[in-house]
């Protein structure tokens, strides 16, 4: 007989099994910048419902930058899940973003404060359709393995990964 905490492992595991990932082509689709969740179809994914918190993140402090959508939202949810305070409301160029977190990580370093930024590649998000041509979005993330965008929440994980004392130092 299973125990209860078997029989939910399998339920959990069951749940994502199930789950169909949109491929490539996507609906061709465009909006003007910055682009709104609500209207994207398929609609991003960021609350990672299997996603059980363990207090990774207690006691700690994340500064999110663009966490109103979808990489950042999603990473938001999983921090404020495992016990972190989250702060995020600016947006920034990538160039930008990538010599700020180097500059704040050389300058926090000797503080043991850990700073991260995280590329990854194609993710279905909100600025997909407004920085491109609908029959382009349509077509976005199928030169990928999986022949699909990323889903936020499957890339929100990492991000724990890399601010968790436990997981990585």
């Amino acid at each position: 007989m299973a125990t209860k905490t078997q029989s939910s492992k399998k339920k959990s595991s069951k749940a994502r099994a199930q789950r169909k990932e949109p491929k490539s082509p996507l609906p061709p689709q465009h909006q003007p910048k910055p682009g709104q969740e609500h209207e994207l179809n398929p609609r991003p994914r960021y609350e990672a419902p299997h996603y059980l918190g363990a207090s990774k993140l207690k006691d700690k402090v994340a500064l999110i930058t663009g966490a109103d959508s979808g990489i950042g939202r999603a990473v938001a949810v999983l921090f404020a899940r495992e016990g972190a305070d989250v702060a995020f409301d600016y947006s920034a160029t990538k160039g930008a973003i990538h010599t700020f977190t180097k500059s704040l990580a050389q300058n926090l370093v000797d503080r043991r404060i850990r700073v991260n930024c995280v590329s990854p590649g194609p993710v279905w998000t909100p600025l997909n359709p407004s920085d491109a041509k609908a029959e382009d979005v349509a077509k976005f993330g199928a030169d990928t393995p999986y022949k699909r965008p990323a889903q936020p929440e499957e890339i929100a994980p990492a991000y724990v990964y890399f601010a968790s004392d436990v997981d990585s130092s």
